[in-house]
């Protein structure tokens, strides 16, 4: 039998490639922090979940590509590989992806004994968090030493998150985290708290990033280019590219005014900054997010206690 790497995208399949490690790598490009998806990775509801999220958000989808990953993922036959080691970063893209791919193990009953990670972030020669795509062929290659073997019970605990995500139980994924071993996942807690933020602030019915932009707004106005960029340059734990920060950026335009390709706060919808809570519903922002079973109507954002707060449907 030979050993699965399951790659968190095509960036470092390269490196991979190069590295002389033994096994099968399979890429697993997916984006699960945003859109519905469903408890079983294999499932039809799942994958059209993922079609109808990944079809209506991106422009540049392909079907074909679609296919692809979803007809090899389901073809994945676990138990006849000696190992899976499964190769992530710090981020909340990647976690979320680890989580499922771990819940996915678990449900599978596959062996937590042969199940690895290895999951950087921190690295002793790079004074801030770094991705695998960052790393020189040697560093990459050298991972493999410092590999970590899972346990059983983080397969049960990461199971838990995976079911809270997809049944939109939000406010139990950082409590439930703390349960794993912080030596092996020490990413997965700081990933979920950014995760929080992205729901309307209580202060402000606004996300952390949306505060954010009008922030750099307020001090100078800019094109939506740049505003990304620096959202690129944040040290934070979202992991997005620029596609992500786009769309969010879009769906704030309601509260901005655009003037010779320059963003300007439009001070009649949010009044002085810090951004005031919108006094009626026709200044709020659209949110027909989900974030697996969660809209992101369905909680807020409380900064003082760093927790949800659930919505009751109205």
């Amino acid at each position: 039998m030979t050993d699965l790497h399951i790659l968190n995208g095509d960036s470092i399949s390269q490196l991979f490639a190069k590295s002389g490690i033994s096994g099968e790598a399979f890429v697993w490009r997916e984006v699960l922090c945003e859109g519905q998806a469903a408890e079983d990775l294999t499932s039809e509801e799942h994958w059209q979940y993922r079609l109808a999220y990944l079809k209506g958000t991106y422009s540049f989808f392909e079907q074909e590509k679609y296919d692809e990953l979803k007809n090899g993922f389901i073809q994945l036959d676990l138990h006849s590989y000696n190992s899976i080691h499964l190769w992530f970063e710090y981020d909340l893209f990647c976690q979320i992806n680890m989580m499922a791919l771990l819940g996915w193990l678990a449900s599978k009953g596959y062996s937590a004994e042969r199940v690895f990670l290895i999951c950087v972030g921190d690295h002793p020669a790079y004074d801030k968090l770094v991705g695998l795509g960052e790393l020189s062929q040697t560093q990459f290659t050298a991972l493999m030493a410092d590999r970590q073997q899972v346990e059983e019970v983080d397969l049960t605990i990461a199971a838990a998150l995976w079911k809270y995500w997809c049944t939109g139980e939000h406010h139990k994924l950082v409590e439930t985290s703390l349960q794993l071993d912080q030596e092996r996942f020490p990413y997965m807690t700081p990933a979920l708290k950014a995760h929080l933020q992205r729901f309307p602030s209580v202060s402000t019915l606004l996300t952390e990033v949306e505060n954010h932009i009008l922030s750099l707004i307020a001090v100078k106005p800019q094109t939506k280019k740049a505003i990304v960029g620096q959202l690129l340059k944040r040290d934070n734990y979202y992991g997005f590219g620029d596609v992500q920060y786009f769309n969010i950026l879009e769906n704030l335009l309601t509260l901005l005014r655009e003037e010779q390709g320059l963003l300007y706060p439009n001070i009649s919808r949010v009044g002085r900054f810090p951004v005031e809570k919108p006094s009626n519903s026709n200044s709020q922002v659209s949110r027909h997010r989900f974030f697996g079973g969660a809209s992101q109507n369905d909680y807020l954002y409380d900064e003082t206690t760093q927790r949800l707060i659930r919505q009751e449907p109205t």
